[in-house]
């Protein structure tokens, strides 16, 4: 029978844990996507000539909560995301002004909750939520996606786009491609 009291013995055994865990990466830690604001992740993008995956929701949509927890939380996408793009999250509902290319973007007011007229204008007045937008390196809208996804839908969207498939072939070839293997 051990004469070491329980607290130290705890200790000691979360002690040997960590040192036989070694040392974690940031890549291998990295479980979910790192989300930016509106106004670091488009200012990182233009620093780094980098892609911007947007995700506009809004904090009442069902949808966008479950695709935050079963797609956005899955590390095979926070990895896809973190390699292709600066990810930016945008909540359509936003009271804060919100500038883009010179212009400054406010809260609608309008409706119960109102809206924010950024994610109206890159929406293109499709309030629809969840919804990607896939902006190039200029800052230009490739592509706006409305609805959830699932990682195995979403996963093919972020290689079509982040890879800069898009511009050799459509998608439903890219799609065809994808599923017999092309990453």
């Amino acid at each position: 029978m051990s004469t070491r009291p329980l607290p130290i013995t705890l200790i000691y055994a979360g002690f040997l844990s960590f040192l036989l865990a070694g040392p974690v990466s940031d890549a291998a830690a990295q479980t979910s996507v790192q989300w930016l604001s509106w106004s670091e992740g488009t200012a990182k993008a233009a620093k780094e000539n980098k892609k911007i995956l947007l995700y506009v929701y809004t904090s009442s949509c069902g949808w966008c909560k479950k695709m935050e927890f079963e797609t956005f939380q899955k590390s095979e996408v926070a990895q896809a995301v973190q390699e292709y793009f600066v990810p930016v999250k945008l909540n359509a509902g936003d009271h804060a002004e919100l500038e883009f290319k010179g212009k400054i973007y406010r809260n609608s007011n309008s409706g119960p909750r109102g809206y924010n007229a950024l994610a109206a204008e890159i929406l293109d007045g499709r309030m629809s939520f969840p919804t990607l937008v896939f902006l190039d390196e200029n800052q230009q809208t490739l592509q706006a996606i409305a609805g959830y996804k699932c990682p195995d839908d979403f996963l093919p969207m972020a290689v079509y786009y982040g890879k800069d498939h898009y511009k050799d072939m459509p998608w439903a070839t890219f799609q065809k491609k994808y599923a017999a293997g092309m990453r």
